[in-house]
């Protein structure tokens, strides 16, 4: 009955609703037991989507507990200095020159081995730590990358947390201003997410992260639903064809198909294409004759701690290949009449 729309006056309302319900099954259980229950279905219900009911199951209870030791632990990795950072290499597809690379934060745990960032950031997220983090990783990144002009740009992921902070901008402006590292070198990576939940201030905050000569790139493009709307609506810089899509390279037919379009839709905007999770000579090849602009994978090498170790790529020799078909320039090679190009 919730999800019936209703009228009051000439406007139309709905309300959705979420439950998160337990049953006595423990005689033992108290009152507060059945609460503390029913709130943790009521959170996995939530986290699954929301507008659905769901029965409390003991499983649940303990990856609660799961999630509360590992937001400990990371506290206080966080906060004695066991995290660290690397930079994985991105390329020019035409020359395999290292023009870039993408700041990777790593967590090594004593006894889980190493978590990775799709699970410890939620986590930083819920536990109110990504901020810091964030904070944290952006300044290392920065004060790194200055010291390597070897890289023309290096990449730092921006969590819809992190962009939501009203003083985003300022305090980006600071670890700049305290580092030394010039706007121009730094390309924030943003998925859209960030617009499902910041939709009202995200174009300001985009306007002058850019008029300070930061480059923005949509990550994980063609994963979510309305990442095309996103393009007409927010100026970009950059975009990146999720890892998902070239897996499929040699795999599906309709693979390169895909492919082919979201290069070609990007470069009629003006739009630098990077590709990551390349980890084949194949997919390379593949890429290059699309003319994607940048590669990014382990076959170009695992991330280093030291930018100035993933300089060299030796694991192709680009000289006796065929020469990539990717535009030298896309603003010069996909000229549309009566598109104004975003980027700068």
């Amino acid at each position: 009955m919730t999800r019936k729309p209703f009228r009051i006056g000439r406007r139309d309302f709905a309300i959705g609703s979420t439950v998160g319900f337990t049953r006595l099954r423990d005689k033992g259980d108290t009152v507060d037991d059945l609460m503390r229950k029913a709130d943790i279905a009521l959170y996995k219900a939530k986290e699954s989507g929301r507008g659905r009911a769901l029965a409390f199951e003991s499983a649940m209870e303990r990856e609660v507990r799961e999630r509360r030791e590992l937001e400990a632990d990371l506290r206080e990795a966080f906060e004695y200095g066991k995290l660290s950072v690397e930079f994985q290499p991105i390329v020019n597809a035409r020359s395999g020159k290292v023009v870039s690379s993408e700041v990777l934060v790593r967590w090594f745990h004593p006894t889980r081995g190493e978590v990775t960032p799709n699970t410890f950031i939620p986590i930083a997220e819920h536990a109110g730590l990504i901020l810091p983090l964030g904070s944290w990783v952006l300044r290392k990144a920065c004060a790194a990358a200055a010291q390597c002009p070897e890289l023309e740009s290096v990449a730092v992921n921006l969590s819809p947390v992190q962009f939501m902070d009203p003083n985003l901008v300022g305090h980006i402006t600071s670890v700049l201003d305290e580092t030394g590292f010039p706007p121009e070198r730094l390309v924030l990576e943003i998925t859209e997410s960030v617009f499902l939940r910041d939709f009202g201030s995200a174009p300001d905050k985009l306007e002058k992260l850019r008029d300070l000569g930061i480059k923005i790139s949509l990550d994980d493009f063609g994963t979510g639903y309305s990442s095309l709307s996103y393009l007409r609506q927010y100026k970009f810089d950059k975009i990146k064809i999720d890892k998902s899509f070239v897996d499929e390279i040699g795999e599906r037919s309709d693979g390169l198909a895909i492919i082919s379009a979201v290069i070609a839709l990007a470069h009629n905007l003006g739009l630098e294409v990077t590709a990551e999770g390349v980890e084949r000579q194949f997919q390379v090849e593949a890429l290059r004759t699309l003319g994607c602009d940048t590669l990014q994978g382990y076959y170009f090498g695992k991330p280093h701690a030291n930018p100035m170790k993933i300089t060299q790529v030796s694991s192709e020799d680009w000289v006796d290949r065929s020469p990539s078909t990717a535009p030298q320039n896309a603003l010069e090679h996909q000229k549309v009449p009566g598109i104004k190009s975003s980027a700068s």
